[in-house]
């Protein structure tokens, strides 16, 4: 990389002396890089940055003499997690296009700048709980005490006296008069520091639809996502916040107001850049989560997502490090959902309005904020079942699956093709792994003309929620069956019930949202994206409990469909890239044929991509068997609606028929999910229903006591047994287990998973096993599973 930098050549010879891990992160980021010729190719370019380790001594040396510092300020200090990535100042003046970050000018480390906590907590005081204060105008003196006041026109609002709505004041009315001076706030922000040096790691963006929101053409799945990548700070690090009076005789009330305002802006509005897709979200440490103060300004909920299928989940790297739900992944799933219900009724233009008032565009920001935070417990798994074209005999062995027939691949590789092939294995996580989903929604504008409440607009983002949940899936391969996802908890003081509603509520909310915007005209029309109401639907009710059997049935069917259409042109109404090339043997007709050829009467060039318009989603009934639910979109460009439509009928008909042959020639006899059975509705049961198989059966991430067993496993690795279960099971990352420890030692180990037949452990790390009870009134965010 020197070489290609206009340096001299002694300067040259210096750099190249030290390496990446010793260089200063900031230099490296905004003095020595390479800049790519393409945004999509700056992952490369940023992997130095992440590399330069920095110097944590250093940042403890400092700390000591800024903590010393706050002290003789009597400064109110706090500290702060994050709970998801975190971004900022991306769009600084840069080398590279939306890659940077705020880094310690002089030292180099990641913070954030008191100036911007400052402005995020000014923006709580106005946006969220001077709304609900009383008295409005005593309210907001105390926002200019705090804050301070200058003249500025730009800044005055008027702010309605409660007790008589018809008079209005201006908030500084009384210090408008050129006689009182400028003041500056009581309160001073100091900037936050990490506690210890983050390790940076490289996050992307992926545009699945540059065209549309450029107001080129429809948001069709024919577009290829164009992946840019920056700089951000992982999850679980943790940043010290400190707040101090200007003077002494500040009272200490304001200084725990200026606290309690910015505590909230950082749990419940967010730190940086992209915080309305989760990025820069914060808990308290040792603290609970600061209340929502009660007002129509703001609207909140919060739900429990759970796995009942396999999910091939990956951020930039697609390693084990970051094989989890990404919250942009699942905002974005929001959003393709969310425009079913509307792309019958409304044009693209007007589309693309509605779109920009729930979820923002490049002229304003998205109306919905939506974080998503991981259980403990969640352990991604390599997906390593493949020998050759064969499948490895203890994965088809643990779920009884079947050789296929000559002529075809097991039903399961052709269901997750490409998650295994290419010399690459992906990384998944298992059927059972949850989270919490918290959605919040402020007012909002369609057009900056019709005004919508911030519950029509968080209940725009529920509906599509629940489409994600009944029909559609998250990761790779979500269309495929894998990574469907089940509603199973919500809290109990929530007004509105997602899990109790229906696709009627969903289209009737939809309607709604488009009277709101002024739209009451809307006409049912041919869409030219997927559209709710032109969807058809197969449901079947299986003998089956476990999901990798269902996948490998639906897969066979699926695969025998598409070998009735081998090397004919109506295989694109199933989608494209399609080998719908002649036999080798036979000249290919130029004109309409060749491999992965464009075809000749698409609508508009789509290129040669086209995403799958048949979503496979599995569910669980309330005794435990896999409900198949096939919810197919015809498109007028695969390659009309008339031949997508009776293409997809025919589909829907052969699986219905291959399903149910296969009900009988396998009527339950499979292994059983290591998910427990569904209560009413899809829940999930209670605790003592999910353990009355095995008597004293652990949950998942909790510590037991468990004996080391003298059995190994097939490469070496350590087993251990849990005694009041009897279940035993490997240790996962059996290497951490300490040199001194042998056979027949009591140790106390995670439960990584844990179900009626079979147990897996987990060593502990120092934090886990010195993790204090949970305090009283904090409940765990992922409660005990609860029936209905």
């Amino acid at each position: 990389m020197a070489t290609a930098i206009c340096l001299p050549d002694d300067t040259v010879k210096l750099i190249k002396k030290v390496g990446f891990v010793d260089r200063h992160p900031g230099l490296q980021l905004d003095k020595y890089l390479c800049v790519p010729e393409r945004q999509e190719e700056q992952k490369e370019t940023l992997q130095p940055v992440c590399q330069a380790k920095g110097d944590n001594g250093l940042l403890m040396h400092l700390s000591g003499r800024r903590q010393a510092y706050l002290s003789e300020l009597r400064a109110n200090v706090w500290t702060g997690r994050t709970t998801g990535p975190l971004t900022l100042h991306l769009a600084r003046a840069s080398a590279m296009e939306n890659a940077g970050l705020c880094l310690h000018p002089i030292y180099g480390f990641a913070y954030l700048p008191g100036s911007g906590l400052k402005g995020m907590a000014r923006a709580f005081a106005e946006k969220v709980w001077l709304p609900a204060q009383p008295d409005r105008l005593d309210a907001w003196r105390r926002i200019e005490d705090v804050f301070g006041w200058a003249p500025n026109p730009d800044r005055k609002k008027q702010i309605k006296n409660p007790n008589h709505p018809a008079e209005t004041r201006w908030p500084s009315n009384d210090r408008e008069s050129p006689a009182v001076e400028d003041c500056a706030g009581s309160i001073v922000f100091h900037d936050s520091w990490p506690e210890n040096w983050p390790q940076l790691l490289i996050d992307i963006v992926n545009n699945h639809h540059a065209r549309y929101y450029q107001g080129n053409e429809a948001p069709g799945d024919w577009e290829s996502p164009i992946m840019v990548s920056f700089l951000a700070v992982p999850p679980n690090t943790k940043f010290n916040f400190a707040l101090s009076k200007r003077r002494y005789d500040v009272p200490d009330w304001l200084l725990q107001l200026a606290r309690d305002w910015l505590a909230g802006a950082l749990t419940h509005l967010g730190a940086g850049a992209k915080t309305a897709a989760g990025y820069g979200a914060f808990e308290l440490v040792d603290e609970e989560k600061p209340r929502l103060p009660q007002s129509d300004r703001i609207a909140a909920h919060e739900i429990i997502i759970e796995l009942v299928t396999p999910a091939f989940l990956a951020g930039a790297s697609q390693n084990r490090d970051d094989c989890d739900l990404r919250s942009a992944t699942l905002r974005g799933l929001l959003r393709w959902w969310w425009r079913t219900m509307h792309s019958s009724f409304v044009n693209n233009d007007v589309l693309r309005g509605l779109e920009a008032a729930v979820w923002g565009d490049t002229k304003q920001g998205g109306a919905v904020r939506l974080t998503v935070e991981a259980a403990p417990s969640n352990a991604p798994i390599l997906y390593d079942v493949k020998d050759g074209f064969r499948m490895k005999p203890e994965f088809k062995n643990s779920h009884n699956l079947q050789e296929p027939s000559r002529g075809s691949i097991p039903g399961v590789f052709y269901q997750s093709y490409g998650m295994a092939d290419g010399g690459r294995k992906r990384w998944y996580l298992p059927e059972g792994t949850r989270w919490k989903v918290s959605l919040t929604a402020r007012p909002s504008k369609y057009l900056d003309q019709q005004s919508l409440s911030a519950d029509i607009v968080l209940r725009q983002a529920l509906s599509a929620l629940w489409l994600l949940a009944q029909m559609g899936g998250v990761g790779s391969k979500g269309r495929k069956g894998f990574g469907s996802v089940d509603l199973v908890d919500e809290p109990t003081s929530c007004d509105l019930r997602l899990e109790e509603k229906t696709l009627e509520w969903c289209q009737e909310e939809a309607r709604r949202f488009r009277e709101a915007c002024g739209l009451t005209a809307s006409l049912e029309r041919i869409a030219d994206s997927s559209a709710l109401e032109k969807r058809m639907d197969l449901e079947l009710l299986t003998p089956w409990s476990n999901s990798w059997f269902v996948l490998h049935q639906i897969g066979f069917a699926a695969q025998s469909f598409a070998q009735k259409y081998k090397h004919k042109e109506e295989k694109r109404a199933l989608g494209l890239p399609r080998k719908i090339h002649g036999p080798r043997n036979e000249p290919m007709n130029t004109q309409t044929l060749g491999k992965h050829q464009r075809p000749q009467n698409l609508r508009v060039p789509k290129g040669d991509r086209f995403a799958s318009p048949v979503h496979y989603h599995l569910a669980q009934a309330a005794d435990g068997r896999i409900i198949i639910r096939v919810t197919a979109f015809p498109s007028k460009h695969l390659p009309n609606q008339t031949e997508s439509e009776r293409m997809l009928k025919e589909l829907l008909a052969h699986l219905k028929t291959e399903l149910e042959k296969n009900f009988k020639n396998f009527p339950g006899g499979t292994a059983s999910s290591s998910r427990p059975p569904a209560g009413p509705r899809g829940t999930v049961p209670s605790q003592a229903f999910r353990d009355q198989g095995v008597r004293g059966l652990p949950d998942s991430g909790q510590i037991v006591q468990a004996e080391l067993l003298d059995e190994k496993t097939k490469k070496g690795g350590w087993k251990a047994r849990h005694p009041s279960s009897g279940l035993s099971g490997p240790i996962s990352n059996t290497n951490d287990v300490p040199s001194e420890k042998t056979a027949g030692d009591s140790v106390k180990l995670v439960v990584a998973s844990a179900n009626n037949k079979e147990i897996s452990f987990r060593w502990p790390t120092e934090k886990e096993l010195n993790k204090p009870v949970q305090p009283k009134g904090k409940p765990s965010p992922f409660p005990p599973r609860k029936g209905r």
